[in-house]
């Protein structure tokens, strides 16, 4: 089965597929390698048919001698018709099996990978290169389908030459030793100028990215009201055009070099060809040549400049390059950690107590710590809020909570147990959460609710939504639970941005986890309309776990405990009461809002 967990090298482009599919792989293979020996194929049978015809002239034999090479040239270029479509035919069967096994296996490694990883700038750009060296691919799979598909025409280009060679050595050694003296220089040339050409592509790519951006910005829907209301539009057509004037200089560099090659190798092969061809014509005209020798070797050194002179050649050369990165930068890939490597301890998604023990945490490639040294507790069905100024650490304590980040320092133990013990599956039992930047899922609503608890019932899922104040909207909606949100396609019903939001809060609502996480959802919300929702979403999560997280203090009063972080650390804790007493941080903030809920 395959699996992302190993080292890649160039030799993948052939091993992948016949690991994925050897049956439709090894018949693809026997295609090309036939069509491949065509050529030389059809230079012999010209000798044979011709030399039929000189005998057959000559009276030493009737007609019957032409009847199998005849037939023998007809084969062969039947052959030649017909291999095209049975190609394309079985790449089809081929990028089928690949799809649904690679495909498959780079989701599953990349839903598996750390979630620092995830955010990491440096595995995004990986990410996003192991695609953009690809003209047409859009996934794993087809990027290695092109790889193999590269692969392929090097050797179908490696074994016509070989082949052609041989039948011209056949039948003149010293033509056939001069070909070979020319080519394989400029094969070598071909490969260093496709590294060049690599290099040039890669600044091409750049480019190409920013101006896609732009074209988003300018065309799609997301951006159609701030386009309308800010006007730059034109501004933004100007960078566009800017952006466009260099990559269309950069084209034109990579083309006129890959041109170079290529007339290059035309010119050194039809040049030697040519001359090979005027010898071997005087050779026949004083009589040195058999007129039966000359017309097939001339077929074959054309058809040897031909394959020279060919793009098929520089391009294979620079696709040599590109594949050569390109599975290096999937080992790079396959290397990285997953959550799914840590073995743990398995739980039933219980908990008795979390506590937080001098906690301190950075964000990986910086040097400031978020949390600086965080004392907390959490016991089981009890309410806490954190508050705090943007930046105090909030929603950097749910990410550690939730495991997205183990490389803490301190103790975050969950029953006196260690949190980085526990396996991944553990804590999702565990936690359930909604965040300020949710994603909106344009899939009907009962989809888009059930993804929180796949086998939630319409019955749950109608509960959900009025957990979180959307049963009503729900019901006026065409095909109630079952309405396709969002504009992607036809018949969808957009939702307003507060509506968005509740969907968000049903998914974290409908899952049977202890413990509820809100960071922030409803910052979209009038401070009023927030205060209802929560003290909503708290009244319907009795016997759990509910934390809220946000820097407007109207929901605080639901809460048991409220622990207020203030650079880094947790500043004071208490009841709304006994903090308001207190007249500290957070009374300060308190009554700089109180007029909000008034």
């Amino acid at each position: 089965m395959f699996a992302l967990n190993r080292k890649f090298t160039l030799l993948d482009s052939v091993r992948i597929p016949l690991e994925v599919s050897p049956g439709w792989t090894g018949a693809y293979l026997a295609s090309v390698l036939a069509a491949a020996l065509v050529p030389a194929a059809q230079v012999t049978a010209v000798a044979g048919f011709v030399s039929a015809v000189g005998l057959h002239l000559g009276g030493a034999s009737g007609a019957e001698i032409l009847a199998a090479p005849a037939v023998f040239l007809f084969v062969l270029l039947a052959i030649g018709q017909c291999m095209p479509p049975l190609q394309n035919l079985l790449r089809l069967r081929l990028d089928a099996a690949l799809r649904r096994t690679v495909r498959l296996a780079y989701f599953d490694r990349l839903a598996a990978l750390e979630y620092r990883h995830i955010e990491s700038d440096a595995v995004r750009e990986l990410i996003s290169r192991l695609f953009m060296q690809r003209e047409h691919a859009d996934c794993l799979d087809e990027c290695i389908a092109e790889t193999f598909q590269h692969t392929l025409t090097l050797a179908k280009i490696a074994v016509q030459i070989v082949s052609l060679l041989a039948v011209v050595i056949r039948y003149s050694p010293w033509v056939g030793i001069g070909l070979t003296a020319v080519m394989l220089p400029l094969c070598l040339l071909s490969g260093k100028i496709g590294e060049k050409d690599y290099d040039l592509a890669a600044e091409f790519r750049k480019n190409s990215i920013t101006s896609a951006n732009l074209g988003q910005i300018l065309l799609l829907r997301p951006w159609a009201m701030e386009r309308f209301l800010f006007a730059f539009s034109e501004k933004l057509n100007r960078k566009w055009a800017q952006n466009y004037r260099v990559i269309a200089r950069n084209m034109v560099k990579i083309t006129m070099h890959e041109m170079r090659t290529v007339l290059l190798c035309a010119f050194a092969g039809t040049f030697f060809g040519m001359a090979s061809i005027l010898a071997m014509a005087g050779l026949t005209v004083y009589g040195k040549m058999e007129l039966t020798v000359f017309l097939p070797l001339v077929t074959g050194v054309l058809s040897l400049c031909a394959a020279l002179g060919s793009d098929e050649l520089s391009d294979g050369a620079y696709f040599l390059a590109t594949d050569r990165r390109f599975y290096a930068d999937l080992s790079e890939f396959a290397a990285l950690s997953t959550a799914d490597e840590r073995r743990g301890f398995a739980d039933t998604g219980d908990f008795g107590r979390i506590e937080f023990r001098n906690v301190r945490f950075r964000y990986p490639g910086t040097e400031n710590y978020i949390l600086d040294g965080v004392n907390l507790v959490i016991e089981r069905g009890r309410h806490y809020a954190f508050v705090g100024i943007n930046g105090a650490g909030k929603t950097t304590v749910t990410k550690l909570l939730l495991g997205l980040y183990d490389d803490y320092e301190g103790e975050i133990l969950l029953d006196g147990r260690e949190l980085r013990e526990y396996s991944r599956e553990a804590r999702q039992k565990l936690f359930s959460a909604v965040f300020q930047d949710f994603v909106r899922y344009e899939i009907p609503l009962d989809e888009n609710v059930r993804l929180g608890k796949p086998d939630a019932s319409e019955a749950e899922i109608a509960e959900a939504l009025e957990t979180v104040g959307l049963r009503e909207r729900a019901e006026t909606l065409p095909q109630r639970l079952h309405t396709l949100l969002g504009k992607l396609r036809p018949g969808g019903i957009d939702l307003s941005g507060g509506e968005w939001q509740r969907v968000a809060m049903a998914r974290c609502a409908v899952k049977p986890a202890p413990v509820k996480i809100l960071d922030e959802p409803t910052a979209a919300l009038d401070p009023i309309a927030e205060s209802r929702v929560y003290r909503h979403f708290g009244e319907l999560s009795r016997g759990a776990t509910t934390i809220f997280i946000s820097h407007r203090l109207g929901s605080t009063r639901l809460a048991d405990v409220i622990y207020v972080l203030d650079h880094g650390r947790v500043s004071e804790y208490g009841s709304h009461d006994a903090l308001m007493a207190n007249r500290g941080v957070y009374y300060e903030m308190y009554e700089s809002q109180r007029s909000w809920y008034q």
